[in-house]
C-alpha cells in the first residue's frame, strides 16, 4: 500500500486529483492523505515572481470561507468512502503554509496536485519555472493533473542522460506500475543527428525491465518548437521527467510555445528529482 498526498485548496474541490487517486486505488489500495491549504498558497506555486518574467497576479481569496472549506472536506470524505479509499486528514496546523506541505511530502510516496492554476496561467514561462522551484522543496515525486485530463494511454519519458531523468524513469515505474503496460516512448532530444543517446545500452537494459512496450527515440530538433510539436502528436500521454536543469531539454521546455502546447493538450506531468 502506498501513501499518496493530495494538496487541496480550502476553497475549491479538485475532481482531477480525486479521480486519479480513485483509479490508482482500484488497482492497488492506497492511503490517501488530504492536506488543505489556502488557495493563495497553491496559486503561489505558479505565480510567485521568478527569474523569467514577472507574473500576472491571480485573484485569490484572502480569507477562506469556513462553510465552503467544510463542504470541500465533506466532499473529499464522501468520495473516499464511496470509492473504498482509506484516508486521513491532518488538522494539527491552524494556519497551514507551504513549509507544512513540505513536511507532509517527506512522509508520502507521491503527491497529486491539481494544475488548474498552472494550465490556465497567462505567464506559462514563470509557471513552469516555479513548478520546478516547488519540486526542489518537496520531498516526494509530484504528478500535476490538468482539469478534464484523459487517463494516460501512453508514457513519454524525457531522457537527457542525467541522473535525474533516470531517477524519474525508475520512480514512475515503482509508483505507477499499472501505467508501465502502456506504450512508452523514451525520447532523447538533441540538435546533432550524429550524437548517440547517452549510455544507450544501460538505458535499454534498465527501461526494458519496467516498460513492456518500449521505444527509444533520438529526436533531432532543429528548432525549439520541434519537441513540443512532437509531444502534441501524443495527446493522451503522461510526460515523465526529472527536475529541469540546464540541458537542451530544459531550454526547449522553457519556450512559451512548449508551455502552451502542453497546457493546450492537458497532459499530466510526472516530475521527480533526486
Amino acid at each position: 500500500m502506498k501513501k499518496i498526498l493530495i494538496a487541496f485548496s480550502q476553497e475549491e474541490r479538485s475532481e482531477a486529483t480525486l479521480a486519479f487517486a480513485a483509479w490508482i486505488n482500484q488497482h492497488e489500495p492506497v492511503l490517501l492523505t488530504a492536506f488543505f491549504l489556502p488557495h493563495r498558497v497553491l496559486s503561489d506555486f505558479w505565480t510567485m515572481p521568478g527569474v523569467l518574467a514577472d507574473p500576472v497576479p491571480v485573484p485569490v481569496m484572502e480569507d477562506p470561507d469556513p462553510a465552503l472549506f467544510a463542504r470541500c472536506r465533506a466532499h473529499f470524505e464522501a468520495r473516499c468512502v464511496a470509492e473504498g479509499i482509506a484516508y486521513r486528514i491532518h488538522e494539527d496546523v491552524d494556519y497551514p503554509t507551504e513549509s507544512d506541505l513540505v513536511r507532509e511530502s517527506r512522509f508520502a510516496d507521491l503527491m497529486l496536485v491539481s494544475g488548474a492554476d498552472y494550465f490556465d496561467s497567462i505567464d506559462l514561462d514563470t509557471s513552469w519555472y516555479n513548478l520546478n522551484r516547488a519540486l526542489h522543496e518537496f520531498e516526494c515525486p509530484m504528478l500535476v493533473l490538468p482539469p478534464g485530463f484523459s487517463f494516460p494511454e501512453s508514457n513519454i519519458i524525457a531522457y537527457d542522460g542525467s541522473a535525474s531523468s533516470v531517477h524519474a524513469l525508475k520512480l514512475f515505474a515503482y509508483l505507477l506500475p499499472e501505467l508501465t503496460r502502456n506504450r512508452t516512448l523514451v525520447v532523447y532530444a538533441d540538435k546533432d543527428p550524429d550524437h548517440d543517446i547517452p549510455d544507450l545500452s544501460y538505458l535499454e537494459e534498465l527501461a526494458a525491465r519496467h516498460y513492456c512496450d518500449l521505444t527509444l527515440t533520438h529526436l533531432v530538433v532543429d528548432d525549439r518548437n520541434d519537441l513540443p510539436a512532437w509531444i502534441g502528436e501524443h495527446p493522451t500521454a503522461v510526460l515523465i521527467c526529472g527536475a529541469m536543469g540546464r540541458g537542451i531539454l530544459s531550454r526547449l521546455f522553457r519556450s512559451s510555445f512548449a508551455h502552451r502546447l502542453i497546457a493546450g493538450q492537458r497532459l499530466p506531468v510526472f516530475i521527480a528529482h533526486r
